[in-house]
């Protein structure tokens, strides 16, 4: 072996040697308490035999008014507390559904609930417990590209950032209720 491969070996014995002696240092330093389960706290499960629609859950979401919401494949989930009510496609009911698929939920500022399917946006209307549908326009250049929506996120400005298939970002100003074409995202 030449004098320069014995250095470099060297110094990298040395580097994981220091490495290795800073961690154990600092695990004796910052060293936490065990946890211990919590006597009160108690687990529920949600399945299909006792109210969810379908057991894929794709996203879930706790409203201002303590209702869980759960997107499923085979529809939407509302669980009060008590009672597990189910939201589907009806395919001659235009407040429905757009589509059984749910892969999104969202919560904006004035607690309105977004829902985004395979086939659309959909606002639900807790006055009348129905849905408008948002599509997209084949050939419209601003507003929502793609029908399968892949994300949804409200921010504290009254805003619903949409993505949807093929990665095209659409945001929808609530208050105005106008939807414009954002970007496409790099995939």
């Amino acid at each position: 072996m030449n004098k320069k491969s014995v250095a470099v070996r060297y110094i990298a014995l040395s580097l994981c040697l220091w490495f290795v002696v800073s961690l154990s240092v600092q695990g004796t330093i910052h060293e936490q308490e065990p946890i211990r389960p919590d006597p009160y706290a108690r687990f529920i499960s949600f399945t299909v035999q006792n109210g969810l629609s379908h057991d894929l859950v794709l996203d879930i979401l706790q409203d201002k008014f303590g209702q869980m919401w759960f997107a499923t494949k085979a529809g939407l989930t509302r669980f009060d507390g008590t009672h597990y009510t189910i939201y589907k496609n009806i395919s001659k009911d235009p407040h429905s559904l757009s589509h059984n698929v749910v892969v999104a939920l969202a919560e904006d500022s004035y607690g309105d609930l977004w829902v985004g399917t395979h086939d659309g946006l959909n606002k639900y209307d807790r006055t009348k417990d129905r849905f408008i549908r948002y599509k997209a326009e084949k050939g419209k250049l601003d507003g929502l590209q793609d029908n399968l929506i892949k994300a949804l996120y409200a921010d504290s400005e009254g805003i619903l950032w949409i993505e949807s298939q093929g990665g095209y970002l659409s945001r929808l100003d609530i208050k105005k209720q106008t939807c414009t074409y954002i970007a496409l995202l790099i995939q």
